[in-house]
Order: C-alpha cells, then structure tokens, then sequence
C-alpha cells in the first residue's frame, strides 16, 4: 500500500515537472507569422556588416531566445522588441539605386499586411544606419503598443507622420539627426500624453511649435534644437510640470519667452540661445528654482536681468 502510494506521489511529482517544462517551452516559441515576416525581411538584406547580426536568424532556430536583437513576450511568443542599431545591414547596389533602402524595411510591411502584423512590438531600434533614407512610412501608426521607437542618427527625409498621433502608449521618440523637414502637425501631441523623452534636433523642422505641445504632461526632456522652427514659443509649455530639460536652440524662435515658463519648476537645464528671442527675461524666472544651466545668450533680449534671480541658488 505504501509502495503505491509511493508509486502514485512520485508520478504526480514527474507530471508537474514535465507540465511546468512544456509550458516553459509554449512560453518561448517563437510565433511562426513573426518569424516567417523577420525571415522575408533578412531575405532582402546581402551584407549585414562585421557582426553579422542577421547569421542567428535562421528557420531552425527559435526567434525569441537565439536570434540577435529580437526579444519576445513569454506569454505569447510574439516579438516586442526589435533592436538593431549601427551599421549592420546592406542592400544590394543596384536596390539602393532604384528606390531607398528604406524599402527594404517596407518589404516586412508588405508580408504582414497578407501574414499578420507586428501589432505587439513595444520597442523598435533602427537607429545610426548609414543607408536608411526617404520618408518615414505613415504605417507605423499601426504599431499601436509601441513604447520606444529610435531612428536617429539616419538620412530620412520629409515631414513627421500625422499617423504618430495614434501611438498612445509611446515612452520614448528619437528622431534627432536626420533630414526630415516641414510643420509638426498638432495632432501629433493631442493623445500621446505617456512620452517621456522626445528628441527631434538636428533636423529642418519649420514653422511654429504647436501649443500641444502642452499636453505631453508626463515629458521630462523636449529637444528641439537646431532647427528652423519660427513663431512664438507656446505659452502652454508652462503646462509641462515635470519638465527636466528644455532645448529650444539654434532656431528661429522670436517674440518673448512666455511667463508661464516660470511654472516648470522641476527645470534643471534650459537652453533657448540662438535664437530671435526679444523683450525681457520674464519676471517669472527666479521661480525656476531647480535650474541648474540657462543658456540664453545670441538673442534680442533687452531689460536688466531680475534682481530675484539670486533666489536659484543652484544655477552656474
């Protein structure tokens, strides 16, 4: 009796053991559509540079745990993280010359829309590729979970896509650096009130910024320098309590700096020099009293610095 109930623990223990491996397994496959969209695009690339990233993705291995720069949900299988930045892939010559290698990328487009989509991505980093140029595509408003999206450091042209404004649940926008010109459009910002960082320097952005800008009430840095924005700088920035840097430089920026500026007291570093700033420093600015760095020199500024500016104790 003892023996079978010995008998009977012990298959119930191996049991657990093979139900606890096979659901660790479930966990970590990879989900075939994703795999077989990432599979169509590596088809496209002939050179993936020196490391050679692109060599672990193969049919027979599983895309969540061998494949470099692919990250999956271990619920699900599916891929929610694609991070491939530097110099690491190379469309043939004769592709690059016909239409942009951004295409390339469009390709995965173009099998999702028939297979599937990547609609659980979280995080996408496309960042510093020599060869990524033209437009951004307007279907990246699709990727409705995206948290992180980083694709700086390129040679994409043309303006923003109005289709941002449907990424809700993004964290942090990388778009410094490349060529992209034209208005922000204010939709952009109108629902997208998680984003933490938002990086669009070193651009030909023109026009003004929109004073929607003010609805990203959870950023805590705005990088907008080196531009060609014009106009006023929106009053509704005042709005940003949790701001920690603000860089406005090296742009066209004219009329005054705005009183409200004085509301974001969590500010530790403002640059807004080189610009066509005009009228006094607002009486408002001793209320910065987390600054550290102001920068804003190479402007029309007139009036006497405020006396009560002695009050930032912490500003070099």
């Amino acid at each position: 009796m003892e023996f079978t109930s010995y008998i009977t623990k012990f298959s119930s223990v191996l049991l657990l053991i093979f139900l606890s491996f096979s659901s660790f397994q479930t966990t970590k496959a990879c989900h075939e559509t994703d795999r077989a969209a990432l599979l169509y695009f590596k088809k496209n690339i002939i050179d993936d540079g020196p490391l050679n990233r692109l060599g672990t993705w193969t049919k027979d291995t599983d895309c969540c745990t061998q494949w470099d720069g692919v990250a999956c949900d271990d619920s699900n299988g599916r891929v929610i993280n694609l991070t491939l930045p530097g110099r690491f892939l190379l469309a043939p010559k004769e592709i690059c010359h016909l239409h942009p290698w951004w295409e390339q990328f469009l390709h995965l487009w173009d099998f999702l829309k028939l297979r599937g989509n990547l609609k659980f991505l979280q995080k996408l980093d496309l960042s510093h590729l020599e060869r990524l140029h033209g437009s951004i595509p307007s279907q990246f408003g699709k990727l409705s979970n995206l948290t992180f999206l980083d694709l700086q450091g390129n040679k994409l042209e043309g303006p923003i896509p109005v289709s941002f404004q449907h990424l809700h649940k993004l964290n942090y926008l990388y778009l410094q650096n490349n060529l992209l010109s034209g208005r922000i459009a204010s939709s952009i910002f109108e629902h997208t009130t998680t984003v933490l960082e938002i990086d669009f320097s070193e651009n030909h952005l023109s026009g003004e910024i929109p004073s929607s800008v003010g609805n990203l009430v959870s950023l805590d840095r705005l990088d907008f320098h080196q531009n060609n924005f014009s106009g006023c700088i929106p009053s509704a920035i005042g709005s940003l309590k949790n701001l920690l840097w603000l860089d406005l430089s090296r742009n066209q920026i004219s009329g005054r700096i705005p009183q409200s500026i004085g509301e974001l007291s969590e500010l530790q570093e403002i640059y807004l020099h080189q610009n066509r700033l005009g009228g006094s420093i607002p009486s408002s600015f001793p209320k910065l009293t987390s600054l550290i760095i102001c920068l804003i020199q190479d402007n029309k500024l007139t009036g006497s610095i405020p006396s009560s500016i002695g009050k930032v104790r912490n500003l070099s």
